[in-house]
């Protein structure tokens, strides 16, 4: 059994509405910003990352700019940088 605590460094969950979690000024920052501290070479890592979800050529564009599958889509490879083991999508 898992406890709550332990159950959160677990999970992440990303929302039907993802307007509500892209908050930085371009989407290469967004997936920096998910990457653990630990992590070496951020930046070749996010852009991997960017490129596994045809996401790199709007590497320094402004999330709010993006299209509404590709805020999802964004969303989800912030999830992923994170290493988290469970990925929780929600339809508001």
């Amino acid at each position: 059994m898992v406890s709550n605590r332990e159950s959160k460094k677990l999970c992440f969950m990303v929302m039907q509405n993802t307007g509500n979690q892209l908050f930085t000024e371009s989407v290469l920052d967004e997936v920096f910003i998910s990457l653990p501290k630990h992590s070496k070479n951020k930046n070749d890592v996010a852009m991997n990352i960017l490129r596994q979800f045809d996401l790199d050529f709007l590497a320094h564009r402004h999330p709010q700019s993006l299209s509404g599958r590709q805020k999802q889509r964004l969303a989800i490879a912030c999830t992923l940088a994170t290493g988290r083991e469970i990925l929780a999508l929600r339809a508001d």
